[in-house]
């Protein structure tokens, strides 16, 4: 299936977040610690590293959620602070607060689908 937005002009979107990313808010990303920090050494490669951060959601500008099963903390946490959520889960259920259009599912054993990530956050952010 076809991304309704280029990757190109995705990661064109990071590189402009990154280089305004003393005046705009950053990325965060949270949940499964060490997925995390793959995932946010992937979308700062060969760009401004304060763009994104890991931890608590509370002003960003989106914040990206890999699933542990044990989420409702987190995702009640960027709730709260009124941040737009991106997930990424495997299996089939629910999360909390998550609309289901903001979710990438991956399966077991597969390496995080970073250009999926990526458009589903242009896509929240619109």
């Amino acid at each position: 299936m076809k991304a309704p937005v280029s990757i190109g002009a995705v990661r064109k979107l990071i590189k402009e977040m990154q280089s305004s990313a003393r005046d705009a808010k950053p990325l965060a990303v949270g949940g499964a610690r060490e997925l995390a920090t793959v995932l946010a050494r992937e979308l700062t490669r060969g760009g401004d590293a304060s763009a994104v951060r890991i931890g608590d959601p509370e002003g960003a500008s989106v914040y990206v959620h890999i699933a542990t099963g044990d989420d409702e903390a987190d995702l009640t946490r960027a709730r709260r602070a009124r941040v737009p959520v991106v997930a990424v889960a495997s299996g089939d259920g629910p999360l909390p607060f998550v609309l289901e259009t903001d979710v990438v599912r991956i399966h077991g054993g597969e390496a995080l689908p970073v250009d999926e990530i990526l458009a589903a956050v242009a896509a929240r952010l619109g």
